[in-house]
């Protein structure tokens, strides 16, 4: 496993007292049609008030070099996340996909800064929340947070009047996929204040784990 990173973390960026928000994606570092697909976790931070590209940590088993040098030369470059999702990167099932995992956190980076779906950070404090667990059963059995409501994703347009429209509300998946085509669903369905736990389960039981109810059997 290769740990590489660029620029602020976003803690780090904390304790300068530098406005940032992050987003954290995990796609495949090649086609997942592909032999030898491996996931890619990317953490990308970002100033709100100008788009800037602060810095970004990336984990995963292959392509994480290649990823890093690219956010590294946008932070030369001061670079806005606009400018990672526009990059026309090299593309090839064995070596990458047409969306790359650089262009997915920024397509995410994106859409939280366009209100079109807001983030939560994966540490942040869900106290108070209204949470929206969209995995299946079996995966909610496994690993919780404590307090939430479990409405798979396929149910949740049906299920909608289970919930309080009025609550500020996250959604929350495996990795986050599922979240996002929740907070759709939810604003289409005129929820006022709905975000999507980046990273999902999948990290906050690392970020937060005694946050997290797990079954141990």
């Amino acid at each position: 496993v290769t740990a590489a990173c660029t620029g602020l973390s976003k803690k780090f960026a904390d304790k300068m007292e530098v406005a940032n928000r992050s987003v954290i994606v995990a796609p495949k570092h090649h086609a997942g049609y592909y032999p030898g697909a491996e996931t890619i976790i990317v953490k990308l931070t970002y100033a709100p008030e100008n788009e800037r590209v602060l810095g970004a940590q990336v984990v995963g088993r292959a392509g994480v070099d290649k990823r890093i040098d690219v956010i590294a030369t946008a932070l030369r470059f001061q670079s806005t996340v606009r400018d990672l999702a526009g990059l026309d990167l090299a593309y090839a099932p064995p070596f990458g996909s047409a969306k790359d995992p650089i262009h997915m956190a920024a397509f995410a980076a994106c859409n939280d800064l366009d209100g079109f779906t807001e983030i939560t950070e994966v540490g942040a404090d869900l106290e108070g929340l209204q949470i929206i667990d969209v995995r299946s059963a079996g995966e909610v059995a496994r690993l919780r947070l404590p307090g939430t409501t479990p409405i798979p994703l396929h149910e949740l347009r049906a299920r909608t009047g289970e919930l309080d429209p009025t609550r500020p509300t996250v959604a929350v998946c495996h990795l986050g996929q599922r979240a996002h085509i929740a907070v759709r669903i939810l604003k289409q369905q005129g929820f006022e204040s709905v975000s999507n736990l980046t990273g999902g389960m999948f990290l906050k039981q690392h970020a937060s784990p005694e946050d997290v109810i797990k079954d141990e059997s």
